[in-house]
């Protein structure tokens, strides 16, 4: 009895050694397409994944635990989120932000005021201020209306 308890043992020290799989898929917050080629890291173990063109992405052998997972992507705000990895696989499906300031800095406004207005509400920029204020960004310069479009994927 003894001897299956030790192998019972070894086995389960085992299995918690190799770890488990970490896997998900990334998306544009916003228009819900696949975010492709973005880089997953598990801070905590310095371990990195890339998305794939569909978003994918997936880690094998992760332990379990308490870890921070961040996503960086061109063009996008990075993502920081808590997650806990028991025995069993763990799956997270992510929504990244569009980075917008980046269209605003490189976009003239031909109006200072406009652009300074746009850029102080974008600074503290939130899920719920991007979706209430794009018709406002649309009817303000038609042109960014157009470049939300084409950049980001974003239809009004």
């Amino acid at each position: 009895m003894s001897v299956l308890i030790i192998a019972l043992s070894i086995a389960a020290a085992a299995a918690a050694q190799q770890g488990t799989t970490v896997s998900g898929t990334l998306t544009n917050s916003l228009s819900h397409e696949p975010l492709a080629n973005a880089t997953v890291r598990i801070e905590e173990l310095g371990r990195d994944a890339r998305s794939g063109a569909d978003g994918k992405f997936s880690m094998t052998g992760v332990p379990a635990g308490a870890y921070h997972l961040l996503v960086r992507a061109n063009g996008y705000t990075p993502h920081r989120s808590e997650i806990t990895v028991r025995a069993t696989p763990f799956t997270v499906d992510l929504g990244i932000d569009p980075e917008l300031l980046k269209l605003f800095a490189s976009y003239s406004f031909g109006n200072a005021k406009a652009a300074n207005t746009i850029t102080a509400r974008l600074d503290n920029a939130t899920n719920e201020l991007y979706h209430n204020h794009l018709n406002y960004l649309k009817d303000l310069a038609p042109e960014v209306g157009r470049n939300f479009r084409l950049l980001y994927g974003v239809k009004f």
